[in-house]
């Protein structure tokens, strides 16, 4: 840990992607995602991801908020449950405004497909930057 007592947004390695995964409806989500066993048809992201890809998770509240980040131990396949490395789980503890993440980017982060090289670059430092300001998500 070093953000403040947080645990720091990883920067981009090599062949690795980063994913948005959407949790919806957003209740569900996070009842799961702090369940044992966080099963649940709540979370879309393309089956695409491999082991070691990032993935970011975004609630569908109104406005919608960055809840974490992960990185997949395994790769995803159709009907395959998503696995991610606890120890590494960046956790947003107030959530982090997508909006404006959106507007840092000048684009908004999509669950279809993967970011990869600068334009995933950007979407962390965008996290970075969101996270280091501490404003509450809903405070667009």
């Amino acid at each position: 840990m070093s953000e403040n007592g947080q645990t720091p947004i990883p920067l981009l390695k090599k062949e690795q992607r980063l994913y948005v995964c959407k949790g919806s409806p957003w209740k569900e989500a996070v009842k799961t995602y702090y369940s044992v066993r966080r099963l649940g048809k709540v979370w879309y992201v393309p089956s695409t991801y491999r082991a070691g890809d990032l993935m970011l998770t975004i609630l569908e509240t109104d406005p919608p908020v960055a809840f974490c980040l992960d990185v997949a131990t395994v790769d995803g396949g159709r009907g395959k449950d998503i696995r991610v490395d606890d120890s590494k789980t960046v956790l947003f503890d107030h959530g982090l405004s997508v909006e404006r993440i959106k507007k840092k980017l000048g684009f908004t982060p999509q669950s279809r497909g993967f970011y990869e090289g600068e334009k995933a670059r950007k979407i962390l430092q965008a996290l970075r930057d969101e996270r280091a300001e501490q404003k509450p998500w809903f405070a667009v």
